[in-house]
């Protein structure tokens, strides 16, 4: 529906960057610093009341049986 709407209205509408002449490229393109032999940080883990952390189990369960994130080693 909403790629419809924004189909009718093609010239308004810039699908992608080129379609914005004029526009400075550093004004959005975000780079991360990230150093080549930086190991990943770890936080602390926080705990949940039970209920929470029941809807949270059941909402993660739906992200992963549909393929929107996966579980890493």
């Amino acid at each position: 529906m909403l790629a419809a709407f924004l189909k009718e209205r093609k010239v308004k509408f810039a699908w992608t960057y080129a379609n914005m002449p004029g526009l400075d490229p550093e004004a959005v393109v975000h780079h991360l610093v990230v150093y080549p032999g930086a190991k990943p940080g770890r936080k602390k883990l926080r705990k949940m009341y039970p209920q929470i952390a029941l809807l949270v189990k059941i909402e993660l369960q739906k992200l992963l049986d549909v393929g929107f994130i996966h579980l890493i080693d």
